[in-house]
């Protein structure tokens, strides 16, 4: 009974989240990158930091020398 109620529970917060998620995958879409090689890299960056942050997730930009 308790899985089932905790099943619920999950799927209940992921019809709340749905609108959010179905926002950021579109931001995400909307970038055009391209690999190889690279293309809008930072714009794509940039959004993920910003995607996690909104989630309330931490986000760290690591700068790459090459």
């Amino acid at each position: 009974m308790m899985a089932t109620a905790a099943a619920s529970d999950v799927r209940a917060r992921i019809a709340a989240g749905r609108p959010w998620l179905v926002e950021a995958t579109r931001r995400l879409i909307e970038i055009p990158t391209e690999n190889p090689p690279g293309r809008a890299y930072a714009e794509c960056v940039t959004a993920l930091a910003e995607i996690l942050e909104e989630a309330g997730l931490p986000a760290e930009v690591v700068e790459l020398r090459t």
